[in-house]
C-alpha cells in the first residue's frame, strides 16, 4: 500500500464533506439530463429502422449515477466513521493520518510537496 499525504481528521472531514457535495451537484445535473432523455425517448420513440443513440445515453447516464450513489455512500461511511472517533476522543480531530495515494485520487487530494516543487 503506497501512502501519499498526511492529514488531519477534521481536515479529512471537510474534505470528505466537499467531495461528497460535489458529486451531489454532479449527480443532481445527470439527473436532469437522464429526464430529460427520458422525456425525449417517451415523446419520439426510437425508430428500429434508424440509429438512435438516446436509448445508450439514457443507460450511461444511469450508470454514472450509480457510480456516484456508491462514492457518495464510501464518503459518507467514512465521514460516519470520522465523526464516531472524534466523538469518542476529542484529540481525535487532530490525529494525523496517512491517505493511501488511491484515496488521493478519488478525494482529489493533490500533495503539497508536489505542487511547491512544480512552483
Amino acid at each position: 500500500m503506497l501512502f501519499g499525504a498526511k492529514k488531519k481528521l477534521s481536515e479529512l472531514v471537510i474534505i470528505f464533506q466537499e467531495r461528497k457535495n460535489d458529486l451531489d451537484m454532479q449527480r443532481n445535473k445527470l439527473s436532469k439530463e437522464h429526464a430529460s432523455v427520458l422525456a425525449d425517448i417517451r415523446e419520439n420513440p426510437p425508430r428500429t429502422s434508424t440509429l438512435d443513440a438516446r436509448p445508450l445515453r439514457r443507460l450511461e447516464i444511469s450508470k454514472q449515477i450509480e457510480e456516484i450513489n456508491s462514492e457518495m455512500n464510501w464518503l459518507e461511511s467514512k465521514i460516519t466513521e470520522a465523526e464516531i472517533a472524534i466523538d469518542l476522543n476529542r484529540d481525535a480531530a487532530d490525529q494525523v493520518h496517512e491517505v493511501t495515494l488511491k484515496d488521493m485520487i478519488r478525494l482529489g487530494i493533490e500533495d503539497q510537496q508536489e505542487v511547491k516543487t512544480a512552483e
